[in-house]
C-alpha cells in the first residue's frame, strides 16, 4: 500500500548506511532501503550512497566513489600463508585504496592462531608495494593496529625496508 499524496512537495531523502556484516554489503542495504521507500511512495528523491565506518570494505567504497579499478594480487597471510588480497586504485591513477584486514585480518585466522608474537602484517606492507609498482602518488588505508606491530618487527615495514 503506497502512502502518498500527489499535493504533497517533493521529498529528498539520503540513504548512507554502513554493510550489515555478514549479510548486505552497503550497497544492498542502500538497494533494499530504498526499494522499500519507493514501495511506500514512488515519487521520493533518493539518493543512495553506501558508507563505510574505515574497517572492512572501505577501500572498495573508495574505490568505487572514484570510478577506480580493484588490483589482486597474492600476498602472505599473518602466518606466511599465499592468500589473495586487493587494493583499489583511483580513475585519476593517483591515490590507492589499501585495506589492511584484506592482508593481515584476523579473519584469515583461527582464534588458536592469533598470537601476535607469532604473526606478521608483511602482507600489508606487499599490498603497498604493489601499489606503488602502479606509480600512485598517495596511500590511504586503515592502519589502526599496524603501529603494534611495525614495533616489533613484524609488521609491513618489514617488506618496505627492502625497497
Amino acid at each position: 500500500m503506497a502512502c502518498f499524496h500527489p499535493n504533497l512537495p517533493v521529498v529528498n531523502i539520503l540513504i548512507a548506511p554502513d554493510k550489515f556484516k555478514g549479510s548486505l554489503s552497503a550497497q544492498g542495504v542502500c538497494d533494499a532501503i530504498g526499494k522499500g521507500l519507493r514501495t511506500l511512495n514512488p515519487l521520493l528523491h533518493l539518493r543512495l550512497l553506501p558508507m563505510a565506518d574505515g574497517g572492512e570494505g572501505t577501500a572498495a567504497l573508495l574505490t568505487e566513489h572514484t570510478n577506480g579499478s580493484w588490483i589482486e594480487c597474492t600476498v602472505h597471510d599473518p602466518l606466511f600463508r599465499k592468500v589473495k588480497a586487493g587494493y583499489g586504485i583511483s580513475d585519476d591513477g593517483q591515490t590507492a585504496f589499501l585495506e589492511m584486514a584484506s592482508a593481515s585480518g584476523l579473519h584469515l585466522l583461527t582464534s588458536a592462531e592469533q598470537n601476535p608474537l607469532k604473526t606478521s602484517t608483511l602482507g600489508t606492507g606487499e599490498l603497498i608495494v604493489s601499489a606503488l609498482h602502479h606509480r600512485v602518488k598517495n596511500c590511504a588505508g586503515n592502519w589502526r593496529q599496524c603501529h603494534q606491530r611495525c614495533r616489533h618487527g613484524h609488521g609491513p615495514c618489514t617488506r618496505l625496508s627492502v625497497l
